[in-house]
C-alpha cells in the first residue's frame, strides 16, 4: 500500500491558515520538533517495512492522535489536527461519508427509552442529566431525546 504523509511544510501551512497567525511567527512559537515526530508516527516501521501501523485507517487515526498529544502549536491544535487528518485523508483518495443509520432501530430506541424513563410520581419526566437533551412535543407532553450525534465512517473514494 503506498500512502503520501503529511510532511511538516503542510503542518505549518494548516496551522497557519487554521490560527490566523502568519507564518514567520508561528516558525517561532511553534515546537517542531513535536510536530515533526507526530507526522512521521503515522510511517513508523524499520528500513521500507511499515509494521506498526499497518493499515489506512489506524494510521489516520495516529496521525490525529499525535498531532492532538503532543501539543506543538500554543493554540489551535485540535483545529490544525482535524484539517491534517482531512488533508492526509485527501492525498490518500480516502473520503468521510457520515454511516447510514437505520430509522426504525432509532425509533424503536427512542421508543424504549420514553418508557424506561416515564413520568416520575410528581408529573415531571425522568431524565438523565449528563446527556445532551433536546426536548420536543408530543401529544400534549414533552419526550426528551438526546440530541442525535452524527456517526461518520472511512470509505476508500479512489
Amino acid at each position: 500500500m503506498n500512502v503520501d504523509y503529511v510532511d511538516l511544510v503542510d503542518y505549518v501551512a494548516i496551522a497557519a491558515e487554521v490560527t490566523g497567525v502568519d507564518t514567520a511567527a508561528l516558525m517561532r512559537t511553534t515546537r517542531l520538533d513535536l510536530a515533526d515526530s507526530a507526522l512521521h508516527a503515522p510511517a513508523s516501521g524499520f528500513g521500507d517495512v511499515e509494521f506498526f501501523f499497518p493499515d489506512f485507517v489506524t494510521k489516520a487515526a495516529v496521525l490525529v492522535v499525535r498531532l492532538t498529544q503532543n501539543h506543538p502549536l500554543t493554540d489551535g491544535n485540535k483545529r490544525a489536527a482535524w484539517v491534517a487528518l482531512r488533508v492526509f485523508l485527501e492525498i490518500n483518495r480516502w473520503c468521510v461519508e457520515r454511516a447510514a443509520v437505520d430509522r426504525r432501530r432509532r425509533a424503536r430506541d427512542a421508543r424504549d427509552r420514553r418508557r424506561r424513563l416515564g413520568p416520575r410520581a410528581d408529573g415531571s419526566l425522568a431524565r438523565r442529566p449528563h446527556l445532551p437533551f433536546r426536548g420536543t412535543i408530543e401529544r400534549q407532553q414533552i419526550v426528551w431525546a438526546p440530541v442525535p450525534t452524527r456517526q461518520r465512517t472511512f470509505a476508500n473514494c479512489g
